[in-house]
């Protein structure tokens, strides 16, 4: 058996890599969640022996880094989408609603995103 077999194609590395990026976000989202709920995870907060400070920046760490996974996403978005027939010719309505109608998706989850980022760093 030759190695041909076991080669990707660039698009197939490339959506490889997407699902990856995509994992390494929900990876980071989690640890945010945890950072922002140590504090209430002990039964007796009086015992609880976790520097919140550390917490608030680790939280604001992992916060900045999601921030860019997310803007590095959008760009992964648009190279997938930039040499298709329809992006060539302008047919943008026809490439967003039939071809790849999850780019409407890319713009609403990044401005909730932030929303939501907002107001876990206001109340944190």
């Amino acid at each position: 058996m030759t190695d041909s077999y076991f080669k990707l194609s660039t698009v197939q590395q490339h959506l490889v890599g997407l699902l990856f990026m995509i994992l390494f976000d929900v990876v980071i989202n989690s640890i945010v969640l945890f950072c922002d709920m140590q504090s209430d995870l002990s039964s007796n907060p009086s015992k609880n022996n976790v520097d919140t400070g550390l917490m608030r920046i680790l939280a604001i760490v992992f916060i900045a880094l999601q921030l860019l996974l997310n803007l590095i996403l959008i760009f992964w978005y648009f190279l997938l989408v930039w040499k298709t027939f329809p992006f060539r010719f302008g047919l943008l309505k026809k490439l967003i609603l039939e071809e790849f109608p999850v780019l409407i998706v890319v713009p609403i989850n990044f401005i909730l995103f932030v929303a939501e980022r907002f107001l876990r760093l206001y109340y944190l």
